[in-house]
């Protein structure tokens, strides 16, 4: 038997009411343990990204500070969808942040697990003697990637 404040229960207040925010409750606490269960299983190659991702989602208050948890996997992403979440952040809207969140969860979980598309291409620096231009890929400034074969080349 539920016990509602004398005091609190007007027209708008009911047993009804309560009932409802018990099951958001619980959703939200299982939400909050199905993410804690799953940072067990997060690949060690980007665990960074994969936790931030995992606090933003499970986080029972979110704020907008929080947001900064999931600049990794905001910056992994496309910046065509980086951009928009963008927008939805900006709002300061409780549905935006929640939009924003589950699109980047979304693009971010789905181009590391699935679609490569999905995530921004890899790109490197630009090299010390100025060619290319800055964020273009190694192959395209003349470079294969590697080190300089005469320096590493052994008995050389």
């Amino acid at each position: 038997m539920v016990f509602v404040n004398a005091s609190s229960a007007g027209p708008s207040r009911s047993s009804s009411h309560s009932r409802s925010y018990r099951a958001i409750w619980w959703c939200r606490a299982r939400i909050l343990v199905l993410t804690v269960v799953a940072l067990w299983f997060v690949p060690r190659r980007n665990a960074g990204t994969w936790v931030g991702v995992l606090a933003v989602v499970g986080s029972p208050s979110l704020h907008v500070f929080g947001m900064l948890f999931m600049v990794p996997a905001w910056l992994a992403i496309r910046r065509e969808m980086a951009f928009i979440a963008g927008f939805f952040i900006g709002t300061f809207t409780e549905p935006g942040v929640w939009i924003a969140v589950a699109l980047v969860a979304v693009a971010w979980t789905l181009g590391a697990t699935r679609w490569p598309w999905l995530l921004e291409p890899a790109t490197a620096p630009v090299s010390a003697a100025g060619s290319g231009a800055l964020g273009e890929p190694l192959a395209e400034q003349g470079h294969d990637g590697g080190l300089d074969r005469e320096i590493l080349a052994p008995g050389g």
